[in-house]
């Protein structure tokens, strides 16, 4: 059973205070934009002050140690809270060709919130009971760090060799500010070079290769310095050097991608070399550089449109943003016009968005077109726009089950978290940090699809390589 004592730290109590604060300014904005179709709109930040006090245990006892805990808290503070009142602000736009059903979205989006913060409230207590184990580099780990990086080289010369546009995965952050930076998509790119077995071969595997080293290498160099006995904040800038080489000076078709693996690297490297500074500051400089970008695309979009003759309202643009990529009430509202009534149809959309997170997954299990994103845009009348793992879990369920996978996710992830403080294997905690991080972010910006890509083509590998080389 959760402990029923509650310490509360000042800076806990600040977070808590502050946040219910910016809450209660959102429900009084929103009831004073009066809307009839979202006249509910204003129970989000108010069921978000109500839960906050109901489970404030969850804000204390140093549970945001738990960089899980932190995510999920800073996660629904932007859906339940900001984004509703940017959106109010907007005018209440809602960019899909379907109905909103803005009631059941709001609903369904308090539902979720509360059996998500039941499971928080429950693991937490399991988390602040842990003991961490140092991580420890031995000589002959630190031999068989030097064998990876020589493997993971030749083996991506290899693949460059099987087929050389697979550099065209990548692209060179330095052309962030260009407008049309992030217009190509990694399955475009290899659906065009793929013209034999051997080349698609050579592309996919080259994508799965570089992506996990993207992870590993910055952890390897931290393990190794770590290892040599350097000093902390030599080790802290090296790394942070090969995570701005890796992550963004090399960048694949999204951004989000980059401050994910960069969150994994700080993360390993605050447990470490057990220092929880590291990750506070690895929060705020993944908050700002989110803000940079969408900052960034702002302007160049305003500069697009001015020569075009039109223009673009900064309100519902960062409102479209905050929807599209936190999994807001307009893209909730959308998914709930998916439905069907076959069971084996929607079972055939759950099983194939888990198999389309393995590696190699149409050539392994001769998958179809089958896609719950297709069918989401299709339904809804968008573009690219990615399925909200409430609404596909909705889809798959129905209402009363419909915070189900982000249940599971959350405990996944928290669990994952406590077992990182517990093993002194450094690619474990590599692996665990992965799957607790894509399992977080799939309550929020991921699918379900898009977590399993983590789990199967990431993690599961560098905990298979930790295996090899123990």
């Amino acid at each position: 059973m959760p402990r029923l004592s509650i310490k509360m730290s000042l800076n806990e109590l600040f977070i808590w205070v502050a946040a219910n604060m910016v809450a209660m300014i959102s429900i009084f904005k929103i009831i004073d934009i009066n809307n009839a179709e979202y006249r509910w709109l204003f129970l989000l930040p108010l069921s978000y002050c109500i839960l906050n006090v109901l489970f404030v245990r969850i804000f204390s006892n140093r549970v945001f140690d738990s960089f899980t805990i932190a995510l999920i808290h800073g996660f629904y503070f932007i859906r339940i809270v900001l984004a509703p009142l940017v959106f109010a602000m907007s005018g209440f736009d809602f960019p899909f060709e379907n109905k909103a059903n803005a009631t059941s979205s709001i609903i369904l989006m308090i539902y979720e919130m509360l059996m998500v913060y039941i499971v928080v409230l429950v693991w937490s207590s399991r988390i602040s009971k842990t003991v961490s184990k140092e991580i420890i580099i031995t000589n002959m780990l630190y031999n068989r760090c030097k064998i990876i990086l020589l493997c993971i080289a030749i083996a991506l010369m290899g693949l460059l060799v099987l087929n050389p546009n697979s550099v065209l995965l990548y692209r060179s952050g330095l052309g962030f500010f260009d407008y049309e930076f992030t217009g190509f998509t990694s399955t475009e790119i290899i659906r065009q070079y793929s013209g034999s077995i051997v080349s698609k071969f050579g592309i996919v595997t080259f994508r799965y290769v570089f992506n996990i080293s993207r992870v590993i290498i910055p952890c390897i160099i931290a393990m190794m310095m770590k290892y040599k006995q350097r000093r902390e904040r030599r080790i802290v800038f090296v790394t942070l050097a090969a995570i701005f080489i890796f992550d963004f000076l090399i960048m694949d078709d999204t951004l989000a991608y980059s401050i994910c693996y960069s969150l994994i690297t700080l993360v390993f490297l605050s447990r470490l070399l057990d220092n929880k500074k590291i990750f506070n500051n690895a929060l705020f400089i993944a908050a700002g550089l989110v803000v940079l970008f969408f900052v960034a695309r702002f302007i160049l979009s305003q500069a697009v449109f001015e020569r075009e003759g039109t223009s673009t309202n900064p309100v519902e643009y960062i409102s479209g943003i905050l929807q599209s990529y936190f999994s807001g009430i307009t893209n909730i509202g959308a998914s709930l016009n998916m439905d069907s009534s076959s069971i084996f149809e929607r079972g055939k959309y759950f099983i194939y968005e888990i198999l389309r997170g393995v590696p190699y997954a149409s050539t392994l299990f001769g998958l179809d077109d089958t896609s719950l994103g297709v069918f989401f845009n299709t339904v809804s009348g968008s573009v690219g726009q990615i399925v909200p793992l409430l609404g596909s879990s909705k889809f798959y369920f129905g209402y009363i089950f419909a915070p189900v996978l982000s249940c599971v996710l959350v405990a996944i992830g928290l669990k994952a978290n406590r077992n990182l403080v517990k093993y002194s294997d450094p690619f474990q905690a590599i692996s665990l940090i992965t799957i607790s991080l894509y399992a977080t972010l799939g309550i929020s910006m991921y699918s379900l699809e898009i977590v399993c890509v983590g789990f199967f083509c990431i993690a599961l590998p560098i905990f298979i390589l930790g295996k090899i080389i123990k």
